[in-house]
C-alpha cells in the first residue's frame, strides 16, 4: 500500500504523524520504507537517530527497535517509478511530502492508494489546505481524461495536534471540512498534541515502541493505532467523500 501525506503548511505535525503511524506497522510485524520527500528531511534525521538508539539497545542485550527504512528524495523527484518498485517490496509505502506544486507531490498522487492532508482544527489551516486540494483535483481529472473516466484519487483530511481543551473547535474545523466532500473525505482519526511523543524523538522512539508504568503502552498510542486500521480499510473514515458523476470523455484510454 502506498500512502501519501502532505501538505505546504509546516508545524502541522506531517511528519510525526509519519514516524508514529510506520511505528505502528512495524510493531505488527508490516515491513515499512517511508519516503522522506520533504525539504528538512525530519524523518531521515528521525530514523538515523532511531537506529542509534536500536544499535545501543542490543549492545546492552536488549532486543532492537522494529526496522524502519527509509529513503531521502527530493521534492522535484518524480517518484512513479520508486514507488511502484518500493511497493513490491514493502508492505507499506509511506511518503511524506510538502505537498502543492512539487513533482514528488504530484507524482505521488498518481500511484497512491490513499492520500491524507493533515490540518490544525482552525479556519486558517483549513484554508492553506484548498490550493492543495486543486493540485489533487487537478491530477485527477487528467487520470480520468486520459486513462480511467472512474479514477478518483482516496483523499482524506485528517485533525492534527488538536488540544484537549478545544473540542468545540474540533467540532467546527470538522464541520467547516465538509463543505470541501465533493474533493476529499474527512478521517474518524484525531491526532492530539502529546508531549510524550516530543519527549521521545530525540531517540527516535515511537509511541508503538515506548512501554510504559507497568509495561502499558501510552494511551495516546491508540490514535496511531486508529489511523493504521483506518487506513487499511479496518476502520470507515468519519465522512465518505461525496462521488462525482462519471466524467464523459470520448479520448480516454480504455
Amino acid at each position: 500500500m502506498i500512502c501519501v501525506l502532505g501538505n505546504k503548511k509546516g508545524g502541522c505535525g506531517k511528519s510525526l504523524t509519519v514516524i508514529n503511524l510506520a511505528g505502528v506497522l512495524v510493531n505488527r510485524g508490516e515491513k515499512v520504507c517511508i519516503i522522506d520527500a520533504d525539504t528538512n528531511e525530519t524523518i531521515n534525521t528521525y530514523i538515523r537517530r532511531r537506529e542509534r538508539t536500536s544499535q545501543q539497545l542490543e549492545e546492552a542485550g536488549k532486543p532492537a527497535l522494529p526496522f524502519i527504512k527509509v529513503e531521502v528524495r527530493r521534492p522535484d523527484d518524480k517518484l512513479v517509478r520508486d514507488l511502484r518498485e518500493l511497493s513490491e517490496l514493502y508492505d507499506h509505502v509511506i511518503v511524506d511530502t510538502g505537498g502543492y506544486e512539487n513533482n514528488a507531490f504530484k507524482s505521488a498522487l498518481t500511484v497512491a492508494d490513499v492520500v491524507y492532508m493533515p490540518f490544525q482544527a482552525c479556519q486558517a489551516d483549513l484554508d492553506q489546505i484548498k490550493p492543495t486540494l486543486t493540485v489533487v483535483d487537478d491530477i485527477e481529472s487528467m487520470i480520468q481524461d486520459n486513462r480511467d473516466p472512474n479514477y478518483q484519487i482516496d483523499c482524506r483530511l485528517i485533525v492534527t495536534l488538536a488540544e484537549s481543551r478545544s473540542k468545540d473547535m474540533l467540532v467546527e474545523a470538522r464541520e467547516a471540512a465538509r463543505s470541501l466532500l465533493d474533493q476529499v473525505s474527512i478521517s474518524n482519526v484525531v491526532i492530539s498534541y502529546c508531549k510524550e511523543v516530543r519527549k521521545i524523538q530525540g531517540k527516535g522512539i515511537t509511541l508503538a515502541d515506548k512501554q510504559f508504568t507497568g509495561g502499558r503502552a501510552h494511551p495516546k498510542r491508540a490514535m496511531y493505532e486508529l489511523l493504521a486500521d483506518e487506513l487499511v480499510g479496518k476502520n470507515k473514515v468519519k465522512y465518505r467523500r461525496i462521488q462525482k458523476s462519471v466524467r464523459t470523455n470520448t479520448s480516454a484510454i480504455s
